[in-house]
């Protein structure tokens, strides 16, 4: 062996371990990926997650409420419109006699469902499409942020609004319109994440073991990535759950008579002087979902390995 590396190796045993871990990435520890079981502990030892808890709940009692009270959210009454809250209508009746309770309770599981659809499209395909960014590079990556860059010059409301007007309304179009403006930062985010795994000990060892590169990326990239990239989308769930309402509230969501939280905050504003309790009922939902998922997310983003 030269004396160079010789040199070499007895100046690089003899370094700190934490300036190794500052000059050279591959010696940075792997961030072990948050469990279940840590998951759930970062959100019931946290105020925040207490919190978050709390508003979740009431949010589910509310809807499970509503559906098992068997009421139909379209049958007309107009004998029994207007009416305010009561036993027999806890959250009163809309200015047709629809029960209120029945219609926020069905409108929380139109706009929940279409958050998740719209959560699940756009993680799935921004874990796709950034790890083969981060991970091949090269034309692909440029293309791909080139593409990223022009949909985050876009507002996500603007985007959402340019698709749904080349669709057209409804509950599928708008699943559709809000995962396209949302799956770009997501995207970028995901190459952010991919680029830092990618010179990672554990994945140059396992290449060196024969491990084949799909199995490589899989095991080694995409597990911790879809785990950071998790908490990143439920950060951004109560955004989506307040988008849907800005768009249905604009007549470019859920078409009637399906219920849904911005729709009906829209159908109560003329009535408001009468019937204050239409606008209150789906507008406390919706800040009761925003800050339940936010404090969540928030917990999970303080209990993540450093």
């Amino acid at each position: 062996m030269s004396q160079g590396a010789d040199t070499r190796t007895v100046a690089d045993q003899g370094s700190p371990n934490w300036l190794r871990r500052w000059w050279d990435p591959r010696a940075r520890p792997r961030p072990a990926p948050m469990t279940a079981q840590g998951a759930l502990r970062a959100v019931t030892t946290t105020a925040a997650g207490h919190i978050g808890i709390g508003c979740a709940t009431a949010v589910v009692a509310v809807i499970a409420a509503g559906a098992l009270r068997h009421a139909s959210t379209d049958t007309v009454s107009i004998t029994d419109a207007f009416r305010p809250p009561s036993w027999a209508h806890p959250f009163g009746t809309d200015d047709f006699g629809r029960d209120e309770l029945a219609r926020v309770a069905a409108a929380g599981r139109t706009s929940l469902s279409a958050a998740v659809l719209v959560m699940a499209i756009a993680t799935a395909a921004a874990l796709v499409l950034g790890t083969s960014a981060g991970l091949i590079g090269g034309a692909l990556d440029a293309a791909l942020m080139r593409v990223t860059d022009v949909l985050l010059a876009i507002p996500n409301l603007v985007l959402a609004m340019a698709v749904i007007g080349a669709l057209g309304p409804g509950f599928d179009h708008l699943v559709i319109a809000l995962s396209v403006s949302y799956v770009a930062s997501f995207t970028r985010m995901t190459r952010a994440f991919a680029l830092s795994a990618r010179h990672r000990a554990d994945l140059a060892a396992a290449r060196l073991a024969g491990l084949g590169w799909w199995r490589s990326v899989l095991g080694h990239v995409a597990r911790p990535v879809a785990g950071q990239l998790t908490i990143i989308s439920t950060l951004s769930f109560g955004d989506v759950v307040i988008s849907i309402a800005a768009l249905s509230f604009l007549g470019l969501g859920v078409r009637p008579p399906t219920p849904e939280w911005g729709a009906m905050l829209s159908d109560s504003r003329g009535n408001f002087a009468v019937a204050p309790w239409l606008l209150l009922a789906p507008g406390l939902a919706i800040v009761l979902t925003a800050i339940a998922v936010n404090l969540i997310a928030d917990a999970l983003r303080e209990g993540e390995p450093a």
